[in-house]
């Protein structure tokens, strides 16, 4: 395998990522490489305490770790596969889907939460295998000279050729605008990402809180 980077914004999917102070306790399967999810919880937009023993599993595992005081939360050993991840304490208890974790992958999240609901707004995966990169967000900048997007603070060169497509139709880049909700497929050499193909995506409808 080849190291493989996956930065994405505000959806549903997985992640990756270096550890944190936070305890958690795991269990993988004897003799096999696992993954490590980390992340921070996030409520109106700021990161809360788990003062109310908030924890975060993986469903179906004894992979679980409590959240700090800044919201960080932090589970090695989780086993490859498709995951369920459960938010729970504090007056929250929450699901969302953590899909196609392989082995060795590190996975960093920031997630929303509100009850029972939670959205994924920032991912960043690293996959120890091939330079394939995936870059999903919100676009906060755009260079139509150098044919750039910054993405998550990621700038991505979007190369002449490269096919730019929005609900299946084909867009120019000069059609790509600040605060479309993108969805790039790249390569990463160095520190330099290239796009091989990008999709806009329909923003999704801003949360109401009812705090």
């Amino acid at each position: 395998m080849t190291p493989k980077h996956i930065v994405l914004l505000a959806g549903w999917i997985s992640i990756a990522a270096a550890g944190t102070g936070c305890s958690s306790s795991t269990m993988s399967p004897s003799g096999s490489a696992a993954a490590s999810i980390t992340g921070t919880i996030t409520r109106s937009g700021q990161a809360f305490a788990s003062s109310g023993g908030l924890t975060v599993g993986l469903m179906g595992t004894s992979v679980s770790s409590s959240v700090d005081g800044t919201g960080r939360f932090a589970l090695g050993g989780v086993p490859a596969g498709d995951h369920d991840l459960h938010i729970a304490g504090s007056g929250v208890d929450a699901h969302v889907r953590i899909a196609g974790v392989s082995a060795r992958e590190h996975i960093d999240v920031r997630l929303r939460v509100n009850g029972s609901t939670v959205s994924v707004e920032e991912i960043e995966r690293d996959d120890e295998g091939d330079n394939e990169v995936e870059v999903e967000g919100l676009v906060t900048a755009i260079d139509l000279n150098a044919r750039t997007l910054t993405v998550r603070g990621k700038v991505v060169s979007v190369p002449t050729g490269v096919p730019i497509t929005h609900n299946k139709v084909a867009v120019d880049f000069a059609q790509i605008k600040i605060g479309d909700r993108v969805e790039i497929h790249a390569t990463m050499t160095g520190s330099t990402i290239t796009a091989t193909r990008v999709k806009v995506e329909d923003a999704e409808p801003t949360e109401v809180d009812d705090d």
